[in-house]
């Protein structure tokens, strides 16, 4: 089953996704398990100041002003890789 980011958020305000503390422990994981394991540190982004059109922030905001911006950068950053793979 996939589910979209969009659908994890409106499960999560509906209080559909919540963390039980009675929830049994997971398995205990073998050293192993380690063996292949990376360090990635997450790229970092720069601050900038942009205008845009108010019908442009409301549709980001949609639902939630909450993560509005990088909701935002991520379609920028969709569109810049489709124009790098063009090329």
């Amino acid at each position: 089953m996939t589910v979209t980011l969009e659908e994890i958020r409106a499960m999560q305000a509906r209080g559909e996704l919540c963390h039980n503390p009675d929830a049994p422990e997971g398995p205990d994981l073998p050293d192993e398990f380690w063996n292949g394991a990376e360090v990635v540190t997450p790229e970092s982004r720069e601050l900038i100041s942009m205008r845009v059109p108010p019908e442009v922030k409301a549709f980001f905001q949609g639902e939630s002003e909450k993560g509005y911006t990088r909701r935002m950068a991520e379609v920028l950053t969709a569109y810049v890789r489709a124009q790098r793979a063009k090329s």
